[in-house]
């Protein structure tokens, strides 16, 4: 026999290991950090300094501490004092919470022999970090919790794929699986049937586990495993379901039933999914199919010459059937021609210049294309199938004067349709260099003013784009638009109108233009009711020919203020139906880059009616020609005729071309090439020749050349061209070339 001996333990021992039980699962802030708090600035920007101090008798190791503070608003950087520390990696985390922004800043270091992470006594380390509002030194000080030696969080796991036994003997020697997750790639895992495989050392998150395809065996449901710190490993089983054996289709097509006529295609479809088949005239074709799967299969109508050629398994009588692995399921093709009736439609030609003028009238649909030749003022007669046609009209030049027809394509048409096309002049490409208003200002009158109407007048030309229109810098939690951000240069204010008004007394024509390169868009504070009012404001203001949006930078990917923004603007059209819009927009020798093509077709898609698309034609570095600058410009403008042709094919040659407006960067460039007078001299030519909206440069300072004939040898300046010109010389290239 035996017996067990029992031991006694004290009250107060069981009590002290509970407490330090609890004290490791819930970590708590160092009592030996004293934090102090000071602060400077005003109610729109506050520097703030958190000064740690080590108020204990021994070192405090801060590998791996972190600090928490209530803050009012989110902040996403900070910096500041860490000697007698090495400089640590610092990750900021900001969630609002009630009235604060809780704030977690993590500090790491290295693992070197070298690394200092020890703080000695009564020794301190200073954060810094800015906010947008005031600051309370006292309950920022009060928030405060210093956590130091944080445990190193687990950051990866493992996931273990199990087997089954071989399904069948065409499964061959072994399953496979595709892993994929947070990886770079999707992982192939092969392993022996009836066994396991360890995926080790894979990043914490959710990944999904695909048991691939073993001979006629499909795959099964795909397992999903998520892996967290707290549960870093898992397990999957591989699945497969029922062998699936393979059947066959034989489409065979007749000979071709007229010269030249398009191949036929077939539609397959299965369970939801439908295979479009390409077939070849006089030929068999198999198609895989599955065993006892169902299928429906047709061959759609199509269109050629004047006939319509109709098969004998149309959408509307699709061949229904169930595949057999037995025998294999044939099908021949038949087509029947039956011709395409014909209308009689009128072209109703105008305002051609002289009696003796024509010209040549396209109609083309997605089956058929007329061409008439030799049109005069008047009505003409023609024959066409009935249908949807896009038109298009020759531009007519005639003694130094151009004339094009105003189109509005999509034309449908039917028997006795009349179609109108009024030809009417084509107004002269306009010159519009951009003025940066708050560049070389006057802040010694009132109100403040800018150098425009000087530029104006010793240049002799009265048309510009100003720029520009932002959010306001040190208010970015309301809307407020403002000349360059600055608050004391809100555009409710009318800052400049007395200069726009000079500028119109003169016949010139003023823009505005909202964005740039620099400082925060409206959209991205303004509600979409809002920017409605601060557009129609500008109009109102300035009597603007046009506003206009430069866009470029990040300001391409913000979808959500890019979205505001048109659908502010076809609010406003609805509302202003005379509101002109023009977008600027990066550009180069490949034309719009993808996600200024993505914006054109957004505001399409919105029913924004976009008068100018204005190439920003500069900052070329690789994307350029070899020779003159201005070779590069046309080509770009080249480009994107051919892009918005792509978006818009409803439209003419003629009206594509008078959408796009050009503006190079005069001088030197940003990355070093320059455009020279000579330059401005060809771009003109080039655009009076092509009928194009016209020409913007930046900018009009620069071709100011600070007043002053010569090379102020200062590269790419806001001020001068860099290279050796008089006053104004870029301005009057570009007149001369534009025939101005």
């Amino acid at each position: 026999m035996s017996f067990k001996k029992i031991i006694a333990i004290p009250m107060a021992w069981l009590l002290l290991q509970a407490s330090l039980s609890h004290a490791a699962t819930a970590p708590q802030p160092n009592p030996s950090i004293k934090a102090e708090v000071q602060s400077s600035g005003n109610q729109y920007w506050t520097n703030v300094s958190i000064k740690l101090t080590n108020t204990g008798t021994s070192d405090i190791d801060f590998r791996g501490s972190s600090i928490e503070v209530n803050l009012p608003t989110a902040v996403t950087d900070v910096y500041g004092s860490y000697a007698p520390l090495s400089w640590p990696t610092i990750k900021v985390d900001s969630i609002a919470s009630g009235s604060v922004y809780k704030t977690n800043i993590g500090l790491s270091f290295g693992t070197d022999n070298w690394v200092q992470t020890n703080l000695p006594p009564n020794k301190s380390i200073t954060l810094q970090f800015g906010i947008p509002s005031a600051a309370n030194n006292t309950a920022i000080a009060s928030s405060v919790k210093v956590y130091t030696n944080t445990p190193i969080p687990v950051t990866n796991g493992s996931i273990t794929i199990q087997s089954p036994q071989s399904p069948g003997t065409d499964a061959g020697s072994a399953a496979s699986a595709t892993l994929s997750g947070p990886l770079s790639n999707p992982m192939q895992v092969s392993l022996a049937w009836s066994s396991s495989k360890t995926i080790a050392s894979l990043p914490l998150g959710t990944y999904t586990i695909h048991t691939n395809q073993a001979g006629s065996y499909p795959s099964g449901q795909d397992v999903q495993i998520t892996l967290t710190s707290t549960s870093p490993n898992g397990t999957a089983l591989l699945s497969y379901g029922p062998a699936i054996k393979n059947a066959s289709l034989t489409i065979t097509t007749p000979a071709q039933p007229v010269a030249n006529a398009p191949a036929p295609s077939a539609y397959l479809s299965n369970n939801g999914s439908v295979q479009v088949i390409a077939l070849a005239w006089g030929t068999s074709k198999q198609i895989p199919v599955v065993d006892k799967q169902t299928y429906q299969l047709w061959v759609p109508d199509f269109t050629y010459g004047d006939n319509v050629y109709s098969s004998n398994i149309p959408e509307t009588k699709a061949l229904n059937f169930t595949a057999t692995a037995s025998k294999a399921t044939q099908v021949n093709l038949q087509f029947q021609a039956t011709a395409i009736p014909t209308i009689n439609v009128n072209l109703d030609i105008k305002g051609l210049p002289q009696a003796s003028s024509t010209v040549t009238v396209s109609l083309v649909s997605a089956n058929k294309t007329y061409t008439f030749n030799n049109l005069a003022n008047g009505s003409h007669p023609v024959t066409v199938q009935a249908g949807t046609y896009n038109l298009s009209s020759s531009l007519l030049t005639l003694q130094g004067k151009s004339y094009a027809p105003a189109l509005s394509n999509p034309y449908t048409l039917a028997e006795g349709t009349t179609v109108s096309i009024g030809y009417s002049e084509v107004k002269t490409a306009m010159l519009m260099p951009f003025k940066d208003v708050t560049f070389n200002m006057n802040w010694s009158t009132t109100p403040v003013s800018s150098n425009l109407q000087e530029i104006a007048d010793n240049s002799k030309h009265y048309s510009y784009v100003l720029a520009f229109i932002t959010q306001n810098a040190w208010d970015t939690g309301h809307c407020y638009p403002a000349w360059g951000g600055q608050p004391t240069l809100a555009l409710k204010d009318k800052y400049y109108q007395k200069e726009v008004q000079y500028l119109q007394s003169k016949n010139g024509a003023v823009a505005l233009s909202f964005g740039g390169e620099n400082g925060l868009s409206i959209e991205s504070k303004c509600t979409q009711a809002e920017l409605v009012q601060v557009y129609q404001s500008a109009f109102d203001i300035y009597n603007l020919a046009f506003i206009d949006f430069d866009i470029e930078g990040g300001a391409l990917g913000d979808t959500a203020a890019n979205t505001n923004r048109f659908k502010a603007l076809k609010d406003l059209q609805t509302q202003n139906s005379k509101a002109k819009v023009s977008l600027t927009l990066p550009a180069n020798i490949d034309g719009f880059p993808p996600q200024a093509l993505a914006l054109i077709q957004q505001a399409k898609d919105l029913g924004v009616n976009i008068s100018e698309y204005n190439m920003m034609t500069m900052a070329w570095y690789a994307q350029k020609l070899t020779g003159p600058i201005s070779d590069s410009v046309s080509a770009s403008a080249q480009k994107g005729f051919q892009q918005l042709q792509a978006i818009f094919p409803e439209k003419s040659p003629i009206e594509i071309w008078s959408m796009i407006r050009v503006t190079p960067k005069i001088g030197v460039d940003y990355d070093q090439s320059i455009l020279y007078p000579e330059d401005a001299l060809h771009i003109g030519q080039f655009v009076k020749q092509k009928g194009m909206a016209g020409i913007g440069f930046w900018s009009a300072d620069i071709d100011r050349n600070q007043n002053k004939t010569g090379n102020c040898n200062q590269g790419a300046n806001p001020d001068c061209s860099g290279i050796t010109q008089a006053p104004y010389d870029f301005t009057k290239s570009f007149l001369s070339g534009l025939g101005q």
